[in-house]
């Protein structure tokens, strides 16, 4: 079995902090009680959490980055991002180098291997985008300095604490995206130690390596309830009109057949049979006219992994590019 990532075992390099100036955490009066925290709840060295502290930094750029997501964009120009040829042809090779291993992660967790490498696609490019923000240092900011999330982000940075503990990962060296994603797998600290699993058996969860970061993406996939042969979304035509429907209104499906008669949809085509709920997105195009899909459990499924109909509708549409492209090279390659 072939491995396309050329990567370090551990992301050690010491990278520069992005003009972040010092912010004097392990003197800040909430650092310190969270510290406290950590040390009565967790059984940290106290010691060992002020050095920790003392070389945090504040990083601006991570609370400007939080307010331009990439979701936030419309889904012509979001998809362009990542729906396009250099995602597939880098994608298609990806999967010819790692058939064997996309094939047995595929056996044991029963998620298309065409989803699990989309997701990798989109996350990091199939490992090439791993992330350039020091976790700690972004973790600290937006869970002390970012009031509107402020609590989920302190969560992730005790989380990551713990995760260093465990897994014994030099967290001053950690690396990862600007909200503390990390590995191939962009892996919040919460979901590394919930979801990330051992796959090539070397008694550690590495999501900086192929094996586990994907088998780790399957496996989150069917913790949050992938139902293995269910169908994920459909391109649909709406007859009349289209005022007053109710679109984007909720990632897990809830409008049944009779409510869509209610709703006053005078025809859906090609619904899945098999799936008795369903969604209705509505999606804008660059010439001004929307698209509309209708989406199932699975693609709730998928936005688990990011809350965004944009993402996992990106999600969708690549796997299809990637699994036709697959096929019609051969799986010999």
């Amino acid at each position: 079995m072939k491995n396309a990532l050329k990567i370090a075992a551990w992301p050690l390099l010491l990278l520069p902090a992005f003009g972040a100036g010092a912010a004097d955490y392990a003197e800040r009066a909430d650092v310190r009680a969270y510290i406290d925290e950590l040390v009565m709840l967790h059984g940290f060295e106290r010691d060992y959490l002020n050095g920790l502290f003392k070389g945090i930094k504040h990083v601006p750029s991570v609370l400007r980055l939080m307010d331009r997501q990439y979701e936030a964009q419309p889904w012509y120009k979001y998809r362009k991002l990542f729906v396009n040829e250099q995602r597939v042809k880098k994608g298609v090779a990806f999967w010819h180098d790692n058939a064997g291993l996309l094939a047995r992660v595929e056996r044991e967790y029963r998620v298309p291997s065409a989803i699990v490498l989309a997701i990798a696609g989109i996350e990091t490019n199939y490992g090439v985008n791993l992330g350039r923000y020091p976790v700690l240092d972004s973790l600290t900011t937006l869970g002390f300095d970012y009031p509107r999330r402020a609590r989920f982000f302190r969560a992730q940075l005790t989380e990551v604490l713990l995760l260093g503990r465990e897994e014994r990962l030099d967290l001053a060296g950690l690396r990862g995206s600007y909200t503390g994603a990390v590995g191939l797998s962009q892996f919040m600290p919460g979901s590394y130690r919930s979801y990330a699993v051992d796959f090539d058996g070397d008694n550690s969860r590495n999501l900086w390596r192929a094996p586990d970061a994907l088998a780790s993406i399957g496996n989150y996939l069917v913790r949050h309830g992938w139902s293995r042969g269910g169908a994920i979304a459909d391109r649909v035509e709406l007859q009349g009109k289209t005022d007053g429907l109710p679109f984007n209104k909720a990632l897990k499906p809830w409008l049944s057949r009779a409510d869509a008669e209610q709703y006053g949809i005078e025809s859906v085509s090609e619904l899945a049979e098999s799936e008795p709920l369903f969604s209705i997105f509505e999606f804008e195009l660059e010439d001004g006219a929307r698209e509309h899909w209708a989406t199932y459990h699975n693609f709730y499924v998928i936005s688990r992994y990011n809350h965004s109909r944009r993402y996992s509708m990106a999600v969708y549409q690549l796997s299809e590019l990637l699994k036709q492209r697959y096929a019609r090279e051969g799986k010999g390659g």
